[in-house]
């Protein structure tokens, strides 16, 4: 018997708005909270620290700063509610990110 991995209602709900903005091949929310459980603005302010990866050709041509406002706009609303704490960005278009794996196979 198969056990369902349950992910967190905070981290499905980030996804689907960062779906909903960038129509994306791909993104990952990581919950990282865990490793901040000591972290005194943490616990005085609530929220979550979080890791997002988004991979979309709505990035085209964007600086990195234009790209990191886009997802912050897109995440406003979890900030506003004190659901976010800290957001750690990477944000590439299939391109970028077919061009990293060549190079990284180029190098191994």
């Amino acid at each position: 018997m198969k056990h369902k991995i349950k992910t967190p209602k905070i981290e499905c709900a980030l996804k689907e708005a960062l779906i909903a903005a960038f129509a994306p091949a791909d993104v990952v929310v990581t919950n990282q909270s865990h490793k901040h459980r000591n972290h005194q603005e943490a616990q005085k302010h609530g929220g979550g620290h979080f890791d997002v990866t988004v991979m979309s050709e709505v990035f085209t041509g964007q600086t990195k700063i234009a790209r990191h406002r886009l997802i912050y706009a897109a995440l406003k609303p979890f900030f506003t509610r004190g659901k976010i704490h800290a957001l750690a960005i990477k944000a590439n278009t299939p391109a970028e990110v077919n061009t990293m794996h060549i190079k990284s196979s180029t190098h191994a």
